[in-house]
């Protein structure tokens, strides 16, 4: 059974395409697809093969998702239908201020800035990687807009809420 989803990370959204079959799952982000068999171990832990390594996680309930801990990290992660988080956003959109600020989920060194100031951004377009454990992680806006302010340059080490980027809403800019 094929789900469409949306992740958010930390304050990241993905969308995800998520393939179920018993305890194995296709999941597609960012246009990586990976195979990931899930077992439930007797302590708990979540024991996961992934692309034929294993990975041993945790995962509790909070009130607004999941607390994820694997490879020596600590995420909180939320999980939403897209059609849902669609319909969220819009309302978010009309009611928000039409800024977003992208911050560092992760510690990690910035590799790449896809954008410029002044460049238009669609809603979760790939604006930013930061490499973090070795894995390069794409971070985008919730909303689209116009590219207001870059905070950071590559090869530089940013911590957990390092200020990454301002976003702001294509009318929100104009006349400035």
């Amino acid at each position: 059974m094929e789900m469409k989803l949306v992740l958010e990370l930390d304050g990241t959204t993905y969308p995800v395409t998520v393939n179920a079959e018993e305890e194995t799952y296709t999941v597609n982000l960012n246009g990586n697809e990976r195979v990931i068999d899930v077992r439930r171990s007797a302590s708990g832990a979540l024991s996961l093969l992934v692309d034929n390594r294993s990975v041993e996680a945790w995962a509790v309930k909070t009130s607004s998702g999941y607390r994820v801990s694997v490879l020596g990290g600590a995420f909180q992660v939320e999980v939403e239908d897209a059609l849902r988080a669609s319909i969220r956003k819009m309302k978010e959109a009309a009611d928000g201020s039409g800024e977003e600020l992208i911050k560092a989920p992760m510690p990690g060194m910035v590799v790449e800035l896809k954008v410029a100031v002044g460049d238009t951004v669609e809603p979760g377009e790939p604006v930013i990687v930061v490499e973090a454990m070795k894995m390069r992680n794409e971070f985008g806006p919730k909303s689209g807009g116009r590219i207001d302010k870059i905070m950071v340059e590559p090869g530089q080490s940013v911590e957990r809420g390092t200020e990454l980027l301002l976003v702001v809403s294509d009318d929100e800019g104009e006349g400035e």
